[in-house]
């Protein structure tokens, strides 16, 4: 099961302070909810002006360009609603590349920001969430294995010379590491790759739930 107090934590990694003013936005969003419930459908931005959304779990939508509030808050609102049912905050350095990744609360949902510069996440590179409550290794052929701990995120980077590679994916069980995959992965440089890790809601296993971003002009 996905613990919340995990992939709450998250966001507050990637979590930066806004400002005062409000500015505009341009971002994109998808979805990681592991029960595969409806869709959430929001208004987003100004209430009574805001642009009508529906946030998915298999593609990655957007972008979207809308303004912030005073303060720098993106809100999310619900049809008829009071107030916005979701309130974030977007630093003025957030405001492009700007990735938002909806996963389940107590709430309902909450938000995982991610920058998605080019410069940092390549055609090819597989962006790793680790949402489990321990570490991961994924090692790539004979390349060193990158450790995302628990409740952490890292990228693997694409090979430079070869498009498919054989991938372990281990996990630490106190002093010592399960291996819990071993497949092939193919690398297209044309698309990158958001891939959460999680376990499953019935047992001890691990699942994956991956979304692809085809890169502009490829």
């Amino acid at each position: 099961m996905v613990t919340i107090a995990i992939i709450a934590a998250l966001s507050n990694v990637h979590a930066q302070s806004g400002e005062k003013g409000g500015g505009s936005i341009s971002f994109k969003v998808t979805r990681f909810d592991p029960l595969d419930r409806p869709p959430p459908e929001f208004l987003v931005g100004t209430k009574g002006a805001g642009i009508e959304m529906k946030i998915p779990l298999t593609y990655i939508a957007g972008p979207f360009k809308t303004t912030l509030r005073e303060g720098g808050y993106l809100d999310f609102w619900q049809t008829g609603g009071d107030k916005p049912e979701i309130s974030i905050r977007i630093g003025e350095e957030e405001r492009k590349n700007l990735l938002l990744v909806f996963y389940p609360s107590k709430e309902g949902f909450s938000i995982l920001k991610i920058n998605t510069a080019q410069n940092r996440f390549k055609g090819g590179d597989r962006y790793i969430v680790n949402a489990t409550n321990s570490d991961i290794a994924l090692k790539l052929g004979n390349m060193n294995p990158l450790l995302v701990k628990a409740d952490k995120t890292g990228i693997l980077h694409a090979p430079k010379t070869k498009n498919t590679l054989p991938v372990q994916i281990k996990q630490r069980e106190k002093e010592d590491w399960r291996l819990v995959s071993t497949e092939n992965w193919y690398f297209d440089r044309r698309f990158r790759k958001f891939l959460f890790i999680y376990h499953s809601s019935k047992s001890s296993a691990i699942l994956f739930h991956g979304v692809s971003e085809r890169l502009p002009g490829t």
